[in-house]
């Protein structure tokens, strides 16, 4: 059995204009909610060994924050082109990518193709993760490549904003 993580990154900052949409920052929010998805990561202990980015500066910074809660190495840290301005297609080819050494690995990435593969890999098509919302999944097969046809589960479904007050 595969643990896949979805994490939509953090809010983003519209502060700057005429900034490419690539070098968004995380504003205030962002930089608040990041670690309390990485606490919350860490308390239910579905610790990953990977985690899988794309390297747009919104989605870097989020896993970079949720990693440091969650005391992991930037080497475990992989960023993924593909996962900047694509579709459900380009996430489920890197998911079916991963090596079979990880059990459990977190994906940060961007609407609507993070909604869309959780959709997807549930066959359903109502959830909708908004920004640093994470979902859990245990995917029933050994191997990532068979991610598309393997039976998921939903584990658990949260926001930042669900949490707050609950993590002290």
């Amino acid at each position: 059995m595969k643990r896949l993580l979805l994490l939509r990154h953090a809010k983003s900052s519209w502060e700057v204009e005429g900034l490419h949409d690539y070098f968004r920052p995380l504003n205030e929010r962002g930089y608040a909610d990041a670690p309390i998805m990485g606490q919350f990561i860490h308390n239910q202990q579905v610790l990953p060994e990977l985690v899988v980015a794309s390297p747009a500066i919104r989605t870097y910074t989020t896993a970079s924050i949720v990693m440091q809660q969650l005391k992991m190495s930037q080497n475990s840290l992989k960023l993924h082109s593909t996962l900047y301005d694509s579709g459900i297609e380009d996430y489920l080819k890197v998911v079916s990518e991963l090596y079979n050494r990880h059990e459990t690995v977190l994906l940060v990435g961007h609407n609507s193709s993070i909604s869309d593969l959780l959709n997807t890999l549930l066959k359903t098509t109502d959830l909708y993760l908004p920004t640093c919302g994470l979902a859990v999944l245990e995917i029933q097969t050994d191997q990532w490549h068979e991610i598309g046809s393997a039976g998921a589960q939903l584990i658990l479904m949260t926001t930042p904003k669900q949490l707050k007050g609950q993590l002290d």
